[in-house]
């Protein structure tokens, strides 16, 4: 009866472990397997990404749980990560040269982008003269200039330039797709090589000028108009 009893319990100790060992050996084979498919879903999700061809919303939103602790990243950074680069728009400034009978070139510092559509604008007045109206210096217009590149020189007044007399003005420039308008103040002295000179103009800059008072050579009102600190003297 006790050898019954020891051969039962033998068994039943037998079967325990085969059962155990199978629940384990089934249960590991089941995890190795989630492991297997949750690399394969990081593989395909950023080969994915890296290719283009999904919506990183729509992917990371449909699987959120598992494939960010998968990627071990935060929806935020896949998101900034991925996101297409936005051109770089064209960067366009001015240049002076010749002091004495004063030119511009116009250069596009940006490293890739083409600078489109170009317009350059005056409003550029005599002082020495009794009516102050502006030259008629024409709006002028350049199809394009390359990356790190340059148009010009022009000169500013053309025929309409009088010996020794004293200009002063603003000019314009903006191109297709530039993030704003530039302008600058611009005065000069013909044949005076030591007297020329530009300021970039800021928001905090007005448009109402007083053309008599710089006119009459008022250097108060002239030096808060155009500080010292600010010109930029053309050599």
């Amino acid at each position: 009866m006790t050898t019954i009893f020891t051969w039962l319990g033998l068994i039943g100790g037998i079967l325990t472990i085969i059962s155990l060992t199978g629940y384990r050996f089934f249960s590991g084979k089941a995890k190795k397997d989630d492991e297997k498919k949750a690399t394969e879903q990081r593989e395909e999700i950023r080969n994915d990404i890296s290719k283009g061809k999904v919506e990183l919303f729509d992917k990371i939103d449909g699987n959120s749980t598992v494939l960010l602790n998968a990627l071990e990243l935060n929806k935020k950074e896949i998101i900034e990560n991925n996101r297409p680069m936005k051109a770089e728009p064209p960067k366009i400034e001015f240049a002076f040269v010749h002091p004495n009978n004063l030119s511009y070139l116009v250069k596009n510092t940006s490293k890739k982008t083409i600078a489109e559509n170009v317009l350059v604008g005056f409003g550029v007045f005599d002082l020495d003269i009794s009516q102050f109206n502006p030259v008629p210096i024409p709006t002028s217009e350049i199809n394009y200039i390359n990356p790190n590149g340059a148009k010009g020189p022009w000169n500013i007044l053309g025929n309409h330039a009088i010996e020794n007399h004293r200009y002063f003005g603003i000019l314009y420039l903006e191109c297709k797709g530039c993030s704003k308008l530039k302008t600058y103040w611009i005065y000069f002295e013909l044949n005076n090589n030591g007297n020329s000179f530009y300021i970039e103009r800021n928001d905090e800059d007005t448009f109402e000028i007083q053309i008599d008072r710089l006119a009459k050579k008022d250097n108060t009102y002239f030096n808060s108009l155009l500080p010292e600190k600010r010109r930029i003297y053309i050599k």
